[in-house]
């Protein structure tokens, strides 16, 4: 019994020791008004989460300024892109401070609230582990 024990035990602590080589990535949300902070709490855990699972290859500071709901704020159509709403812009930097990369998040025509928000967090997770490639 006790030799299964010591077995189960060095299991366990070879399983918690093994984790992902991943970077440490902070991810900043700031929200503009106060009624948005839970969509903009939920956009952080969602990037975070996506950001977990592409990994990244070295530490970065993910800044999100989170405008509103992806229905409520919009921007004029151009000669090259159609009438689109804006919710949040993003900026990957380094950690000390030199932008890396930056880019609005647009809302899909057609795509609900938590969708739009999960998808926002994937597409930062790609940029960020292409940037920090």
């Amino acid at each position: 019994m006790k030799t299964m024990l010591a077995i189960f035990a060095v299991l366990v602590t070879a399983c918690a020791s093994h984790s992902a080589a991943t970077a440490p990535v902070t991810v900043l949300v700031t929200a503009a008004t106060d009624a948005e902070r839970g969509d903009a709490a939920l956009l952080q855990t969602l990037t975070e989460r996506a950001i977990d699972r592409r990994g990244a290859s070295k530490p970065l500071v993910v800044s999100i300024d989170y405008s509103g709901s992806p229905t409520t704020t919009n921007i004029a159509p151009s000669a090259f892109q159609p009438y689109q709403t804006v919710f949040a812009k993003f900026t990957i930097a380094d950690r000390a401070g030199h932008i890396l990369h930056r880019e609005l998040l647009r809302a899909k025509q057609n795509s609900g609230r938590l969708e739009t928000l999960r998808d926002a967090a994937d597409v930062i997770a790609q940029r960020v582990r292409v940037t920090g490639s």
